[in-house]
């Protein structure tokens, strides 16, 4: 058994964007890891300031988690 090396892939600020990115992401074939850090994580508050979720990828579909992103960022998904 080998270990997956995470890489990251995109960092947000709220939990509703990370499950969108995560949605696309799985509906490329890209396996995704969500990480979510600050005490509002805990508490269960999305969208403030402070709050940090991580999206990473293995390292060997990172290109494709990548391209995934930059697609979204320029609105290939939209329509």
């Amino acid at each position: 058994m080998t270990d997956r090396k995470w890489v990251l892939v995109e960092v947000v600020n709220d939990a509703i964007q990370a499950e969108i990115l995560k949605g696309l992401l799985e509906a490329q074939g890209v396996t995704v890891n969500v990480i979510r850090e600050g005490y509002q994580a805990a508490m269960g508050i999305s969208g403030q300031m402070g709050v940090r979720i991580e999206l990473t990828a293995p390292s060997d579909q990172i290109e494709l988690a990548k391209q995934v992103i930059s697609d979204y960022h320029s609105g290939k998904f939209e329509d």
